[in-house]
């Protein structure tokens, strides 16, 4: 078990990390490319990305629920930017749903031997 807890957590730190590469590259690439200066060049530019960009922020709302360092209010709100009210919500409420599961599935499968490997003693004993 202790082995699978090591492995799951060497997982989710590499899927972490590729994320964070992937977000740091989107961001750059579209502020040098000028398409933060205005709303209307960033939808532009998020559309551009066809149905990945749903994706993708429903996928950050997931891993927001299952890596709670990944603030959930910021993928709210920028939803809401490139999609809508209507299509934020969507994409948040499936994201979230998917995450509360993988997070639900995980809880049953390796129970607090999972917490206690992902954070320190300290913040365990104080939750």
């Amino acid at each position: 078990m202790e082995q699978k807890i090591e492995r799951l957590k060497k997982y989710l730190t590499a899927v972490f990390i590729v994320l964070s590469i992937l977000s740091i590259a989107f961001c750059m690439y579209g502020f040098l490319n000028g398409h933060f200066k205005t709303i209307e060049k960033f939808q532009i530019y998020v559309k551009s990305f066809g149905i990945f960009a749903p994706m993708i922020l429903t996928m950050i709302q997931a891993m927001q629920v299952v890596l709670p360092v990944l603030p959930g209010f910021f993928g709210s709100i920028v939803g809401v930017g490139m999609f809508g009210v209507a299509g934020s919500f969507w994409c948040n409420y499936i994201g979230i749903s998917v995450g509360s599961i993988i997070a639900f599935w995980l809880a049953r499968k390796y129970g607090t031997l999972l917490v206690r490997k992902m954070i320190p003693m300290e913040k365990y004993q104080s939750f």
